[in-house]
């Protein structure tokens, strides 16, 4: 993933965000945004982030896809004795 940020490339969700009468859109990348803000906190790094953007990407394209990602995500559960 790059590391030079190009604030032309975000002209075009900007515009849908202004077109949409909804207000959905805004909320939806409001939302994107923050958990973004909130997993780099945490450490994550743009690899990652960028993962888990095809993950998502790729399981709202393919069924068998979202299958993966839920029993994964199942499995990494925390427990108990998980440190907080």
């Amino acid at each position: 993933m790059g590391s030079n940020f190009d604030f032309g490339k975000a002209d075009h969700i900007f515009a849908r965000i202004m077109e949409d009468e909804s207000g959905r859109l805004k909320k939806l990348v409001n939302q994107i945004v923050q958990a973004v803000r909130a997993a780099t906190d945490m450490g994550c790094e743009p690899d990652e982030l960028q993962m888990l953007f095809m993950v998502g990407y790729m399981s709202s394209k393919e069924p068998e896809t979202r299958q993966l990602f839920d029993m994964l995500m199942k499995q990494t559960g925390p427990s108990e004795d998980d440190f907080h």
